[in-house]
């Protein structure tokens, strides 16, 4: 009996060897055809043979790495097969979600077939799993600012206000949103633009003056006879009468105010321009003046005369100064042309026909060099250039090239009309006009 109860520990001594040793012998086994798979695949990879992928597949379903996965990608990148790199890079991108070369090829082969919407989906989807490389960087900076076009082309367009551009197509206006989807038919004969009220000025096709609301419903209306109104603004709005003079109306449609002029502009920071004769002043809303004698008051498209808490008035109809609200010169820049100020950067200001920016003070940010420019809005700028319209960001560098006829001002969106061909057409910046 004992002699077998000696035995029972050699046994399970001399099995747990053989376990050893059969483990070991698999192992070295597996390893063995791990790397002759790996061999074989980029034997046949440098040739681009497709038994390179036979070989992988083997090499994968032995050891999965991350590695390897990036090696097929090479392979399929090296041999013009962009539809497999990319469903790939999506399965790699599943397997290895941390790993920032997945979402560095995906984004390189969808910029490859111009497909930038993807490019964004996947530098977010990076960024929401805080995946980050230098490589991805400097992708997410080749795409900062490429675009695409809607297709509709219109006969005119104007700047967005509220994310709503007004549009023209056969002499009839309406608006689209951002993305340039209709939201107000083309049926009007005139329109303002939509204010932080909701509602936008129109004039219909048989002269009728009124407001409508964002579903292009008529939303506020009178029975007394206008001929046009301005934008709301401070509960307050411009109205042309029917003798041609205007007035200054509450949303109740009665007078703010005793006096009427010739023009009168929307307000804004509490401030407008209004003119009698051939003189032009800035008032407020109470229409006291605050700077009266003026040769010109600059407006810009939506009929503000004031922004930034700076005006650009003229003295005498040939040069332009700017002032602030309460009318007192601001700098000692004179300009032969200006544009007044889109937000709180930059405003785009003529000298000796050449076309730069100045700060609020009055401080060059960008010397005069260009043809023509609009002020800066969202951080970029339209200017004209050797007879084309492009965008420079505050660097002072092209950002998209000057190849249209004509630009307006971008959203915050990224949403712009540009001219081509002699219409207008929707340019929309990838990185910025995306779905909410």
């Amino acid at each position: 009996m004992k002699s077998h109860k000696l035995l029972i520990p050699l046994v399970v001594v001399l099995l747990f060897g053989l376990s050893l040793y059969y483990m070991a012998s698999n192992a070295f086994s597996t390893a063995s055809d791990y790397n002759k798979y790996l061999e074989q695949a980029r034997e046949q990879a440098a040739v681009g043979t497709v038994s390179a992928l036979d070989f992988y597949e083997k090499a994968l379903e032995i050891n999965p790495t991350a590695d390897v996965y990036i090696e097929v990608a090479d392979y399929f990148k090296n041999n013009g097969l962009s539809y497999d790199l990319i469903k790939w890079c999506r399965n790699m991108i599943e397997t290895y979600p941390n790993d920032s070369r997945g979402y560095e090829y995906i984004i390189e082969a969808y910029a490859a077939d111009e497909k930038y919407d993807k490019c964004y989906d996947y530098l977010f989807s990076a960024s929401k799993r805080k995946v980050s490389s230098e490589k991805l960087d400097e992708l997410s900076e080749s795409l900062k600012y490429v675009y695409h076009f809607d297709y509709t082309r219109y006969n005119d367009a104007s700047v967005f206000s509220n994310n709503l551009s007004a549009v023209c197509s056969e002499e009839k206006w309406g608006f689209v949103n951002r993305y340039g989807v209709s939201r107000v038919r083309t049926i009007y004969k005139e329109v303002g633009v939509f204010t932080n009220s909701g509602l936008a000025p129109v004039v219909d096709q048989e002269g009728n003056a009124y407001f409508i609301n964002i579903e292009g419903e008529k939303a506020l209306a009178t029975l007394e006879k206008y001929k046009k109104f301005g934008n709301i603004s401070d509960d307050l709005f411009p109205a042309m009468a029917g003798n041609g003079k205007y007035l200054y109306l509450n949303e109740k449609f009665e007078a703010a105010g005793k006096n009427s002029y010739d023009y009168a502009s929307t307000f804004n920071q509490k401030i407008a321009a209004v003119k009698t004769g051939s003189q032009w002043s800035l008032i407020d809303t109470k229409e006291n003046v605050i700077l009266d004698g003026l040769k010109e008051v600059v407006l810009d498209e939506k009929g503000i005369a004031a922004r930034n808490d700076r005006c650009f008035v003229s003295n005498d109809g040939s040069s332009y100064i700017m002032v602030d609200l309460k009318g007192n010169r601001v700098g000692n820049g004179s300009y032969e042309a200006v544009r007044i100020f889109n937000d709180s950067t930059y405003a785009a200001v003529r000298v000796n026909n050449k076309w730069g920016f100045i700060d609020k003070d009055g401080n060059y940010f960008i010397e005069p060099s260009f043809e023509e420019a609009r002020s800066f809005s969202c951080g970029l700028a339209a200017v004209k250039t050797t007879g084309d319209w492009g965008f420079i960001d505050e660097s002072g560098s092209f950002v998209i090239a000057p190849t249209f006829e004509d630009a307006k001002d971008f959203n915050a969106k990224g949403s712009c009309f540009v001219q081509i061909d002699g219409t207008w057409r929707l340019l929309e910046i990838y990185r910025l006009n995306r779905e909410d």
